[in-house]
């Protein structure tokens, strides 16, 4: 395997402009994959209008998705399948879990190779974007997980980023092996820090939510925790970075709670400087149930941050309370408190927390993703 060179051809419903952590899998796995020479063709939805094409990949015509207008909705992909039959994939492998991964399916079939998928997403517990009504979203999630069960039923290998989403799927009947999503080490590493960056953490401690500003990801948590007597005592400010649909509802929120000077949202982070954004924060925060690995978090503790995380996550995997950071209840004024704890202990965790991104460096993931390739092969 090592000396066999392949066609590799990637779906997703999501890429450039849109950068997310499924973006960033992609974009760390194709790189990789590339280096070692192998070649990779990534098929997904289209832009806004004009947007920036990029080299190597294969565009489906899209729509707006309304409910989160950065995601777009493809509404065709017989030109993404022709296209694939054309390049002749040894394997496709789905970064998808709707529209692109039924396209990868039916790629895969027309192009008589294997079918691999990576569950990046836990789908089920998005159903707020299809619907307001809680009654109708519990359904939406029991349809849902009865439709993931049926798209990965003709898979040869599903993977899963982390242990936490294999023992989760496999709730569901669906077996899946542990691949994480890489960190790019190049990109996110200790060093110095960019004086845009720097401008958005004017003094004192700051603790720092990066990422999709979506409902899922309970940001509002962290609102709560700014609000108690000890988050002020200890003179930190929040900076809520990124964008999302939930930004103005969260700004609102803030201003109810008069936390206007101590909540800080910026807004869209440039992509060059995402690295100093998380260096020049004294801990990273991540209260979302909803992860299924928590790419953001490693790329956090990669940059020496130190990372508080809600229990019971897929970031409770990752996050060791006196290595690289602490693990907090559901309790805000508790959660409060053990930020006081990691940021008194700041330079010991900031080592820990770098050590631990090593083990998910590009190199590694990429070794036990074509691991699981190998074994689709031999099928």
């Amino acid at each position: 395997m090592a000396n066999l060179m392949m066609r590799i051809a990637f779906f997703s419903d999501t890429y450039h402009p849109c950068v997310d952590g499924v973006v960033r899998s992609i974009d760390n796995f194709a790189s990789q994959l590339q280096k070692q020479g192998h070649e990779v063709k990534v098929f997904a939805p289209e832009g806004e209008r004009g947007f920036e094409k990029k080299r190597g990949a294969v565009y489906a015509p899209s729509i707006r998705f309304p409910p989160y207008p950065q995601y777009r909705i493809p509404v065709g992909y017989s030109g993404c399948i022709e296209e694939a039959a054309a390049f002749k994939p040894d394997i496709v492998h789905s970064h998808a879990m709707v529209v692109m991964g039924m396209a990868a399916k039916a790629a895969a079939k027309k192009c008589k190779c294997p079918l691999v998928g990576t569950f990046h997403t836990l789908l089920p517990k998005a159903m707020h974007y299809a619907t307001g009504v809680e009654g109708l979203q519990l359904w939406g999630e029991n349809i849902s997980w009865k439709y993931l069960q049926w798209l990965y039923s003709g898979f040869d290998e599903i993977m899963a980023p982390s242990e936490f989403m294999q023992k989760q799927v496999a709730k569901y009947k669906i077996k899946a092996s542990v691949v994480p999503n890489p960190v790019d080490l190049q990109k996110f590493c200790p060093g110095k820090i960019d004086p845009r960056a720097k401008a958005h953490f004017p003094h004192g401690k700051t603790l720092m939510y990066f990422g999709r500003v979506a409902k899922e990801k309970n940001i509002s948590f962290l609102l709560e925790m700014a609000k108690t007597p000890k988050f002020s005592e200890m003179g930190c400010s929040l900076l809520v970075a990124g964008s999302g649909p939930y930004g103005q509802e969260l700004e609102q929120r803030a201003k109810k709670m008069n936390l206007e000077g101590v909540a800080k949202f910026p807004g869209k982070v440039e992509e060059e400087l995402v690295p100093s954004f998380y260096r020049a924060a004294s801990c990273s925060a991540f209260a979302s149930e909803f992860e299924t690995q928590g790419l953001t978090a490693l790329e956090s503790m990669a940059c020496g941050t130190p990372v508080l995380a809600l229990g019971k996550t897929a970031l409770a995997e990752i996050v060791k309370p006196g290595l690289n950071g602490g693990i907090c209840s559901k309790n805000a004024q508790e959660a409060a408190y053990l930020l006081e704890e990691i940021l008194e202990n700041r330079e010991k965790l900031s080592k820990g927390a770098v050590k631990t991104a090593q083990e998910y460096s590009v190199e590694k993931c990429t070794k036990k993703l074509l691991a699981v390739y190998e074994k689709a092969l031999k099928k």
